[in-house]
């Protein structure tokens, strides 16, 4: 839901590949959510262990983002 419980400002979808942007990411969450509403949104998280960036991702998953954990173990092969 956008501002005020506006509907999206357009149909689409959102995706964003991160690693530990503990700063970045509740600004994009917030802007993007905006726009396109939380359940538009997925991450794939290449591996994060901030404790700060998990405890965002656990957030923005109660709020309908899909987040998907990605293996970064799986490019060293």
């Amino acid at each position: 839901m956008a501002p005020g419980g506006a509907p999206p400002l357009v149909d689409a979808a959102i995706v964003l590949m991160q690693r530990d942007e503990s700063d970045l990411l509740p600004v994009w969450l917030a802007y993007h959510a905006a726009l396109v509403g939380h359940g538009a949104i997925t991450i794939l998280d290449h591996g994060s262990c901030e404790p700060a960036c998990l405890a965002t991702l656990q957030q923005a998953e109660q709020l309908g983002v899909r987040v998907l954990r990605l293996d970064p173990a799986v490019d060293r092969k």
